[in-house]
């Protein structure tokens, strides 16, 4: 399955529970509108019989999205055609034992109001040229 709805992801927690293990917390951003594959294994590796320690790993293909526009978030104040993260394709590797340092992921980010009141702003024509 090359496209995929949405993507949650989770993370180590930084803060001990009660036992002091450190759970699993979802992260509150959600990734849409993803394409790419999820690999199981090296495509060598058919029997599983070598060691393949970057496997399993997700690559995606195209540009993701992640929005603001819920209800839960500000009433849903941002829209998600004026305020997003443009994500750039990027590869999980080491999904079965993955770290939280693993997770960078290089965005655009997009507040439409905001540039758009810049350009059109000459108090602040000064710093955008």
């Amino acid at each position: 399955m090359k496209t995929i709805d949405s993507c949650r992801i989770y993370v180590v927690s930084r803060e001990p529970d009660i036992n002091g293990n450190y759970p699993f917390r979802r992260v509150q951003t959600v990734i849409e509108n993803l394409n790419g594959e999820l690999r199981i294994d090296a495509p060598k590796n058919h029997s599983g019989f070598g060691k393949a320690t970057t496997f399993p790993q997700f690559q995606s293909f195209k540009e993701s999205y992640t929005y603001y526009d819920k209800k839960s978030i500000f009433k849903g104040v941002y829209n998600r055609d004026k305020f997003y993260y443009k994500l750039d394709p990027f590869t999980m590797d080491s999904l079965d034992n993955f770290r939280n340092e693993g997770l960078i992921l290089k965005a655009n980010f997009r507040l439409l109001e905001f540039s758009q009141r810049l350009e059109n702003n000459s108090r602040y024509k000064k710093i955008i040229h």
